[in-house]
């Protein structure tokens, strides 16, 4: 089990677990900026929060990897490492990854 499972997504990150429409949106716009080479091109992703008032992403692959992708909402395949795409380990990572973006 994954440490987002039990995760109280809180600001900035809006947690988009109990809206799927909304994760659904962002989802669609992330798979047209992935291009080949990109560390999530071709990866089953999903979207579990959303920075506000940033586009950011936080998402997790099929294999349990957590990353904050910031999306350009080009509509386009970007060039990588665009979007950029930064892993994090824990929750403890991720918050101090905020802390500075924040």
């Amino acid at each position: 089990m994954s440490w987002t499972s039990t995760y109280e997504f809180s600001d900035p990150l809006r947690d988009l677990r109990p809206t799927p429409h909304e994760a659904a949106a962002l989802h669609a716009e992330l798979m047209r900026e992935l291009a080949p080479g990109h560390v999530l091109h071709g990866v089953d992703l999903h979207v579990l929060a959303r920075a506000i008032p940033q586009d950011e992403a936080v998402v997790e692959t099929g294999d349990g990897r957590v990353a904050l992708v910031h999306l350009s909402w080009s509509g386009r395949p970007e060039t990588p490492p665009w979007p950029r795409t930064e892993l994090v380990t824990s929750a403890q990572h991720l918050e101090s990854v905020l802390e500075f973006r924040y």
